[in-house]
Protein backbone atom coordinates (compact mmCIF):
# COMPACT_ATOMS: atom_id res chain seq x y z
CA UNK A 1 0.00 0.00 0.00
CA UNK A 2 1.14 3.54 -0.71
CA UNK A 3 2.26 5.71 2.19
CA UNK A 4 -0.33 8.41 3.02
CA UNK A 5 0.60 11.31 5.30
CA UNK A 6 -1.51 14.28 6.37
CA UNK A 7 0.85 17.26 6.10
CA UNK A 8 -1.54 19.86 7.51
CA UNK A 9 -5.11 19.99 8.75
CA UNK A 10 -6.99 23.12 9.69
CA UNK A 11 -10.41 23.23 11.29
CA UNK A 12 -13.02 25.34 9.52
CA UNK A 13 -14.62 28.29 11.28
CA UNK A 14 -18.35 28.38 11.92
CA UNK A 15 -21.12 25.87 12.35
CA UNK A 16 -21.52 24.71 8.73
CA UNK A 17 -21.08 21.24 7.26
CA UNK A 18 -17.42 21.88 6.34
CA UNK A 19 -15.32 20.91 9.36
CA UNK A 20 -11.70 20.99 8.11
CA UNK A 21 -9.32 21.19 5.17
CA UNK A 22 -6.28 18.93 4.83
CA UNK A 23 -3.18 18.69 2.66
CA UNK A 24 -2.19 15.07 2.05
CA UNK A 25 1.01 13.57 0.66
CA UNK A 26 0.82 10.31 -1.29
CA UNK A 27 4.19 8.57 -1.25
CA UNK A 28 6.95 10.91 -2.39
CA UNK A 29 5.28 11.78 -5.67
CA UNK A 30 2.03 13.66 -5.03
CA UNK A 31 0.58 16.27 -2.66
CA UNK A 32 -3.18 16.84 -2.68
CA UNK A 33 -4.14 20.29 -1.41
CA UNK A 34 -7.51 21.02 0.22
CA UNK A 35 -9.11 17.66 0.89
CA UNK A 36 -12.32 18.59 2.73
CA UNK A 37 -13.79 17.04 5.90
CA UNK A 38 -17.58 17.34 5.91
CA UNK A 39 -20.23 16.37 8.44
CA UNK A 40 -22.78 14.70 6.17
CA UNK A 41 -26.07 12.93 6.83
CA UNK A 42 -24.25 9.66 7.53
CA UNK A 43 -21.34 11.15 9.50
CA UNK A 44 -17.90 12.59 8.79
CA UNK A 45 -16.39 11.98 5.36
CA UNK A 46 -13.54 13.29 3.23
CA UNK A 47 -14.21 14.90 -0.16
CA UNK A 48 -11.59 15.48 -2.82
CA UNK A 49 -10.74 19.03 -3.95
CA UNK A 50 -13.38 20.39 -6.34
CA UNK A 51 -13.58 23.07 -8.98
CA UNK A 52 -16.56 24.72 -10.64
CA UNK A 53 -16.74 24.21 -14.38
CA UNK A 54 -17.87 26.77 -16.93
CA UNK A 55 -21.34 25.21 -16.84
CA UNK A 56 -21.65 25.95 -13.08
CA UNK A 57 -21.37 22.29 -12.06
CA UNK A 58 -18.72 21.09 -9.62
CA UNK A 59 -16.25 18.32 -10.46
CA UNK A 60 -13.45 16.61 -8.53
CA UNK A 61 -10.00 17.81 -9.52
CA UNK A 62 -8.49 14.47 -8.48
CA UNK A 63 -10.09 11.13 -7.60
CA UNK A 64 -8.81 8.00 -5.85
CA UNK A 65 -8.35 5.08 -8.24
CA UNK A 66 -10.20 2.50 -6.14
CA UNK A 67 -12.31 2.13 -3.01
CA UNK A 68 -9.51 0.61 -0.90
CA UNK A 69 -7.29 3.62 -1.51
CA UNK A 70 -10.21 6.02 -0.92
CA UNK A 71 -10.91 4.35 2.44
CA UNK A 72 -7.22 4.50 3.45
CA UNK A 73 -7.08 8.19 2.53
CA UNK A 74 -10.29 8.95 4.41
CA UNK A 75 -9.11 7.04 7.49
CA UNK A 76 -5.80 8.95 7.61
CA UNK A 77 -7.47 12.35 7.21
CA UNK A 78 -10.17 11.60 9.82
CA UNK A 79 -7.53 10.35 12.27
CA UNK A 80 -5.68 13.66 11.83
CA UNK A 81 -8.98 15.52 12.25
CA UNK A 82 -9.67 13.63 15.49
CA UNK A 83 -6.22 14.61 16.83
CA UNK A 84 -6.79 18.26 15.87
CA UNK A 85 -10.21 18.34 17.56
CA UNK A 86 -8.74 16.66 20.67
CA UNK A 87 -6.22 19.54 20.97
CA UNK A 88 -9.20 21.80 21.66
CA UNK A 89 -10.25 19.54 24.53
CA UNK A 90 -13.21 18.04 22.68
CA UNK A 91 -13.71 14.28 22.40
CA UNK A 92 -12.50 12.68 19.18
CA UNK A 93 -15.03 12.61 16.35
CA UNK A 94 -16.97 15.51 17.81
CA UNK A 95 -17.95 18.83 16.38
CA UNK A 96 -18.40 21.69 18.85
CA UNK A 97 -18.65 19.09 21.62
CA UNK A 98 -21.44 17.14 19.89
CA UNK A 99 -20.45 13.54 19.06
CA UNK A 100 -20.65 12.63 15.39
CA UNK A 101 -20.08 9.35 13.64
CA UNK A 102 -17.75 8.55 10.78
CA UNK A 103 -18.93 7.26 7.45
CA UNK A 104 -17.66 3.71 7.35
CA UNK A 105 -18.68 2.67 3.85
CA UNK A 106 -17.04 4.40 0.93
CA UNK A 107 -18.64 4.43 -2.51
Amino acid sequence: MVDIQVLQIKQADGEGKLKAMADVQIGAALIIKSCLVYDGRSGLFVAMPRKMGKDGRWFDVISPGDNDFRKSLQDKVLEAYDREVAKDGLPATSVAGIPVKRVTSVK
